[in-house]
């Protein structure tokens, strides 16, 4: 009977729980695809959700702004018919060092041949996390309870479209004992009920989901909404990231991102654009760069050691502000770096990573999450 890992973690930054994509995390695919598969003498014995599998995973992570701490998950696996990648339905929690706590419970599930993929995410967060304002680093308090509901269509085996539809209600303050206020550009996100309505796209052609050796995947997504409360503030925010992998020789491989992205005026902060939180950029605290526009180029090279070993080389280079043409008035933004990489299961391409980066203000940050960055 074939097995899938499952992997759940809210690890990132708070800014990650708030955004459009609500996943649970933005490093780990939730239900991952083994590098080896066993075939039953009745496949008939694995399909059904009365035939599934509880799995329940303890993360370890640390991340810039949020810092570090434990999320767990727990899920049952189970597969509805034989074309259809696992489903799975679970729950979710974590806490870190900084006081931040986040419950979710969420659904994924593949039907109709794999041509029709649900997600669903319900939970609720109270985060502690750093806002970087200039050269001032503001503790900021936000809590929130959010919605989440997408189906997407495959219209071949590589290519689908779908719909997503947000309900965020989330207030923000700041973190001090002796209290203190929010800066005057953050008042109007103080207190925000959301609504959001997204359409993605999604081209994917990598040869594995979890650890691509070769092919490509372009995603975009646009989306629009606004307060619930205020009919006059409505925004738009449109991203696309494209990557790209090739095995120059067995055991290595060279990926690359770019990433672009644009948000209206009246987006709130944690829906902007941000180097480290749109694009997965490892170097700066997600709050750091913060804008209208984004654009980051990402290299990698990810090399396996022994079957469980492993070792990544990564740099990158980015651009903010509010319009295109300002994308470079303020210079680029880079950062470097290496990882390790240990594989925690010899039949999935699932790793255990640990990353230390040092960007061109000669910070150095530490990343520590399951999967690979992107």
């Amino acid at each position: 009977m074939a097995v899938r890992f499952f992997v759940t973690s809210f690890a990132a930054c708070g800014l990650a729980f708030f955004s459009a994509t609500a996943a649970l995390s933005q490093t780990t695919e939730l239900v991952t695809e083994p590098l080896e598969r066993s075939v039953p003498e009745d496949p008939d014995e694995i399909i059904g959700f009365q035939n599934g599998n509880f799995v329940a995973v303890p993360v370890p992570f640390s991340s810039p702004g949020i810092g570090g701490g434990l999320a767990l998950g727990g899920g049952y696996l189970f597969k509805l018919d034989p074309e259809a990648r696992t489903s799975v339905v679970g729950i979710g929690a974590l806490g870190t060092e900084k006081g931040s706590e986040a419950y979710a419970a969420l659904a994924n599930v593949a039907f109709g041949e794999n041509k029709w993929l649900l997600n669903v995410l319900a939970g609720d967060a109270d985060l502690r996390y750093d806002f970087i304002l200039d050269r001032l680093t503001i503790p900021l308090k936000q809590e929130g309870e959010l919605f989440n509901i997408g189906l997407a269509y495959g219209v071949t085996k590589n290519l689908s479209f779908g719909a997503k539809l947000r309900y965020l209600d989330t207030s923000v303050g700041v973190d001090l004992k002796n209290g203190g206020g929010l800066p005057p550009e953050l008042l109007p996100d103080a207190k925000i009920e959301l609504v959001n309505v997204s359409l993605t796209a999604d081209w994917d052609r990598r040869d594995d989901t979890d650890y691509a050796t070769d092919g490509f995947r372009l995603y975009g997504e646009l989306m629009n909404g606004g307060d619930v409360e205020n009919d006059e503030r409505r925004y738009e925010k449109l991203f696309g990231n494209l990557d790209g992998f090739f095995a120059p020789r067995d055991r290595t491989v060279l990926a690359g991102r770019a990433t672009a992205c644009g948000a209206s005026d009246d987006t709130p902060f944690f829906d902007k654009c941000s180097i480290g939180a749109t694009d997965n950029f490892r170097g700066f605290n997600a709050t750091r760069f913060l804008d209208n526009r984004t654009l980051t180029f990402q290299a990698e090279i990810r090399q396996r050691f022994t079957q469980r070993l492993g070792g990544v080389a990564f740099a990158g280079v980015g651009w903010s502000g509010e319009a295109v043409d300002e994308l470079w008035d303020n210079g680029a933004n880079s950062a470097a770096g290496l990882g390790l990489r240990y594989r925690v299961s010899r039949n999935f391409p699932v790793d255990f990573s640990v990353d230390v980066s040092r960007n061109d203000r000669g910070d150095d940050l530490v990343y520590i999450y399951v999967g690979q960055r992107w």
